[in-house]
């Protein structure tokens, strides 16, 4: 927005926000075998190679270590998104990382 008449006009803008993040573990796996995790929501989502499918929503933050997520699937977590095409799938390893596997063949 430009206002010549004002005596300051500023062309550009610049910010910085740094936060510090909670170092997440994940709950540790249930050694007896707990029963899969539940999505909170299931909707329709698009993917390019399958069309639109229903597609289950899971939250990250729930999920314990050892909790395997089979694709189409979408994982939220605070500050990323993880989506599972139809053939993927990840596991939430003991450190809080998803091991994917894609589904791709070597």
């Amino acid at each position: 927005m430009r206002d010549d008449a004002s005596a300051v006009e500023f062309l550009a803008w610049r910010a910085r926000l740094t936060i510090r993040l909670d170092h997440r573990r994940p709950r540790p796996a249930d050694p007896a075998g707990a029963a899969p995790p539940r999505p909170f929501a299931v909707r329709a989502a698009y993917f390019p190679a399958a069309g639109e499918l229903e597609t289950p929503f899971f939250d990250g933050p729930s999920l314990a270590a050892g909790d395997h997520v089979a694709g189409p699937a979408v994982v939220a977590e605070p500050t990323t998104t993880l989506v599972l095409p139809p053939g993927a799938a990840a596991t939430l390893s003991a450190h809080a990382s998803y091991l994917i596997d894609t589904g791709a063949r070597r």
